[in-house]
């Protein structure tokens, strides 16, 4: 029955893994404008320094247009813009403020949620909302966490009633 029990939870373990968009819809408010969506899992080219996606379409400033996104590492260099948007229609902005991703470059995360930066070019602050597949801009459990969750009070519940019994 123990190996039994190990073995349906090892199989849980491996199945639940974190929740992990591929798909994220960032969208930046103020003095600049701009929506684009990014399948994170697949950066076109990165390197130590910054991640970065090519031919991303997406709203610019009013225009359809397509840009190469770079996000940088600005906790190895705090001079490095977090977000840098190189426009193929012409023109590029920097966007400061803190780093939009975790873990390294090679395996950047990047987290639902909204984030105040700044611009060099204009006085008031950028908004830029990261938005998961789902629609929500936070963490949500996966079905398969709540399995694992679900699995493990059965197990300790079992354990007490076995104890319980042999006392």
């Amino acid at each position: 029955m123990r190996m039994l029990l190990a073995a349906v939870a090892i199989a849980m373990a491996g199945i639940a893994a974190p929740a992990a968009a591929t798909t994220l819809l960032f969208l930046i408010s103020g003095p600049v404008e701009a929506a684009f969506n990014i399948d994170t899992t697949a950066p076109a080219v990165i390197d130590e320094r910054h991640v970065e996606f090519i031919g991303v379409p997406g709203y610019f400033n009013g225009e359809d247009d397509i840009a190469d996104v770079r996000f940088h590492a600005v906790h190895d260099d705090p001079t490095l813009p977090a977000l840098s948007i190189f426009r193929a229609n012409g023109g590029s902005f920097n966007l400061f403020g803190d780093q939009l991703f975790a873990g390294s470059a090679r395996a950047a995360r990047f987290t639902p949620g909204d984030f105040l930066l700044a611009s060099l070019d204009h006085d008031d602050p950028v908004l830029l909302s990261i938005i998961g597949e789902d629609g929500i801009s936070g963490t949500v459990p996966e079905p398969a966490s709540w399995a694992l969750l679900t699995l493990g009070f059965g197990l300790v519940g079992a354990q007490l009633r076995r104890r319980a019994i042999a006392a």
